[in-house]
């Protein structure tokens, strides 16, 4: 049996073959001013993406999608240690509710320019499937 996870190959670049020969394309590294909590962000989207997914002049603002979303995270935490424990000041959980959504609107934002939403790989060309079978056929969306 080998070795489980991912091969050093896979895990760090990925082999292109061309009319050049053989290229290693590397995956790109966090910058050294990130969290370590925020540099493992950066290595989960990099992983499953392919290596060559996110050109140099798209780096700094990966790194604040995972800026954004160590923030978002921390927030959400303290606003439910805020609704476990009760009493607490609404003036301050307002705050924090409206920091939260700030940051949720930079994720989407963020999301959507580098092409890592849902809605911006989703294909138009597509054509619709039934919404579900009514008693005269397939209904449409």
């Amino acid at each position: 049996m080998g070795a489980r996870g991912p091969k050093a190959a896979v895990a760090h670049g990925l082999t292109v073959i061309g009319n050049g020969g053989v290229e290693t394309v590397r995956r790109h590294d966090p910058p050294a001013e990130l969290t370590d909590e925020m540099a493992e962000e950066w290595r989960r989207i990099v992983s499953h993406l392919p290596a060559d997914f996110f050109r140099v002049e798209a780096l700094p603002m990966l790194a604040q999608y995972c800026t954004h979303i160590v923030r978002a995270r921390r927030l959400r935490s303290l606003l439910s240690r805020m609704e476990r424990e009760g009493g607490f000041d609404p003036l301050a959980y307002g705050r924090l509710l409206d920091a939260e959504e700030k940051q949720s609107r930079s994720i989407s934002s963020l999301a959507t320019r580098m092409r890592l939403s849902p809605k911006s790989t989703y294909d138009r060309e597509k054509k619709k499937g039934p919404v579900f079978q009514g008693e005269d056929g397939p209904l449409w969306a």
